[in-house]
């Protein structure tokens, strides 16, 4: 909403929940010497850094995945696009006013998109609103 990077993340819990047999070997195995002289947590930390490098690894498909995929804009986001790009910065109501044949629903949607896609910027919130095109 506020225009950040993002890329959907990865949820650690998610993987502890799907290994909790080993998490749980792991910390079993370190409890047994805790508060001793003995005591070893090689086994968790192990276990937890290995998790860490699983997550990375995912996280780094995830971002790569995202790049390749091309973006598809349709013809009325294409015409938004273009108006933006000639007009800005511009708010809703002006696209709206120049494509009345089209439902502000639908316009917001497209809008929503572009912002998504990085091909427009989005500057405030609510009846203020702008949208500028992204400078490449």
């Amino acid at each position: 909403q506020l225009n950040y990077d993002f890329v959907k993340y990865i949820s650690f819990e998610h993987l502890i929940e799907n290994r909790k047999d080993q998490y749980y070997a792991a910390l079993m195995e370190c409890q047994k010497t805790r508060n001793t002289k003995e005591e070893q947590i090689d086994r968790w930390i192990l276990f937890f850094l290995n998790s860490l490098k699983i997550l990375t690894l995912k996280l780094n498909l995830k971002i790569n995945n995202t790049e390749i995929i091309p973006i598809y804009l349709n013809e009325r986001q294409q015409n938004i696009k273009s108006f933006i790009t000639e007009n800005y910065p511009c708010k809703i109501s002006d696209i709206s006013k120049r494509m009345a044949e089209i439902s502000i629903n639908t316009i917001k949607k497209d809008l929503q998109y572009l912002v998504k896609h990085k091909i427009i910027n989005k500057i405030g919130e609510r009846k203020s609103t702008i949208y500028t095109i992204v400078k490449t």
